[in-house]
């Protein structure tokens, strides 16, 4: 817990804690709302550490945090030299307002616990979920009441695997073993709703029994949850039999391919580490999944047809690697609009080059680069700490492969710009901070 040294500070920790947990369900929904707590919720955080902002981010586990600190040193030096000085200036100073919060959030998960923050956080994506999977049913003026499908796609790349973490630690916490009841609800949960959803989006008339199944199984699956009387096991029926087959449905119903790329590797990479009997299975039904089910096996067969496509991703990528040579410093934050200036044919809402990488090394030179994968690398390595400690291990592991679902989305999808993503990519890290924290205590 924070020192108590500002004699406010102890009236303003629950205020902070409670903003922190609306704030993290919130933001999966709708981000205008999500800032209109966050910005009150950095200035109340900062008003109740004033004076010891640098002894509270001396607190931070240093790995996490040290490669990025200097990688936004970076960010500022590029700006300057770069081709808008003052666009970037200003991008960069409101970036530390968010990058601000992976301290509170490591503060908050002290004090509360980082399950209390992934609960709030993945019952609002379950939420946002429930509108993605039954939007094609809806009228089309409420099919965009919360976030775009990319956006919400390049949440699920890191939710989905966070929120396998947290099915798992919460099982191997809880004192009495669950039947096999809410596991077979949950798959069933998942195929009625692919099912409805994607037979809703070409209008089949069988569309409506599978509304009536999958509600019914919905009320079930909620009954179910609210009967578990220990909150750890209502917990876990909670999240088998909803929150998980809601996000995998979300995350399969929206098409996009790059988060299923991340989500795929990240699988893998968890049961290759853990449950290495289960990759080969779990490989042949992802393979049946993406050959058998029509929308998803056509979307990846248009992939190539889509990368080449005049002012796609090809040629954004072909100028990004020119830019790079031509400025090693960078072009400065938030300047990557400059590629039209080469190629008219990229669309005007294409403002960046639609890969993490490039991205970042046209606009913060090769140092930014270098920095930017220090940083990934470095989370990527704590994650890696205590294998015998489960299942708090495997709940880091999961926060790496989180990690790396997202990077690896990233090589598709600039979601590292993405505000609704980076801002939740902090409370992730914040979050399992302070989960190392514990561990290092622990020893």
């Amino acid at each position: 817990m924070n020192d108590m040294n500002n004699p406010n500070e102890h009236k303003l920790v629950p205020w902070i804690n409670r903003l922190g947990l609306l704030y993290a369900f919130i933001l999966p929904l709708k981000l205008s709302i999500a800032y209109g707590i966050f910005v009150p919720l950095i200035l109340i955080w900062l008003y109740s550490i004033r004076g010891r902002v640098i002894s509270e981010i001396r607190k931070f586990p240093s790995a996490l945090i040290t490669p990025l600190i200097f990688w936004i040193g970076v960010c500022f030096l590029s700006g300057f030299f770069g081709v808008d000085p003052l666009n970037s200036f200003s991008k960069n100073l409101r970036s530390l307002f968010g990058f601000s919060s992976i301290v509170v959030f490591y503060g908050i998960a002290q004090r509360i616990g980082f399950l209390r923050i992934l609960t709030a956080l993945l019952s609002g994506q379950a939420l946002a979920s429930i509108h993605s999977v039954i939007s094609p049913a809806l009228p089309e003026q409420f099919q965009r009441i919360f976030l775009g499908e990319v956006t919400e796609s390049g949440q699920l790349a890191l939710n989905v695997i966070i929120a396998f973490g947290v099915l798992t630690y919460v099982f191997y916490k809880n004192e009495t073993r669950q039947s096999n009841k809410p596991i077979l609800l949950g798959v069933l949960n998942l195929v009625l709703f692919v099912s409805f959803s994607f037979l809703a989006k070409n209008n089949s008339d069988s569309f409506v029994i599978f509304l009536i199944l999958s509600l019914v199984s919905f009320l079930v699956s909620i009954f179910l949850s609210l009967r578990s009387y220990q909150r750890t096991n209502s917990l876990l029926v909670f999240f088998t039999t909803l929150v998980v087959p809601l996000l995998c449905s979300a995350l399969l119903v929206n098409l996009k391919r790059g988060p299923w790329f991340g989500v795929t590797c990240a699988c893998i990479l968890l049961l290759s580490r853990y449950h290495k009997r289960w990759v080969i299975p779990i490989l042949l039904v992802f393979v049946t999944l993406f050959s058998a089910v029509t929308p998803i096996r056509s979307r990846i067969m248009d992939s190539y047809k889509h990368f080449v496509i005049a002012g796609g991703r090809s040629e954004m990528w072909q100028i990004g690697v020119e830019l790079s040579a031509k400025f090693p410093i960078g072009i400065g934050i938030d300047n990557s609009e400059l590629m039209r200036s080469f190629d008219k044919r990229i669309p005007p809402e294409h403002r960046h080059f639609h890969n993490n990488f490039i991205n970042i090394l046209v606009e913060t030179g090769w140092a930014g680069l270098i920095l930017y994968l220090c940083w990934i690398f470095a989370i990527f390595k704590a994650g890696l700490r205590n294998r015998e400690q489960f299942p708090e291990s495997f709940m880091l592991y999961s926060f790496a492969a989180a990690i790396l679902s997202w990077q690896i989305a990233g090589i598709f999808e600039y979601n590292f710009g993405d505000s609704e993503v980076i801002l939740l990519v902090f409370i992730l890290i914040g979050s399992m901070a302070s989960l190392l924290k514990t561990e290092k205590v622990a020893q």
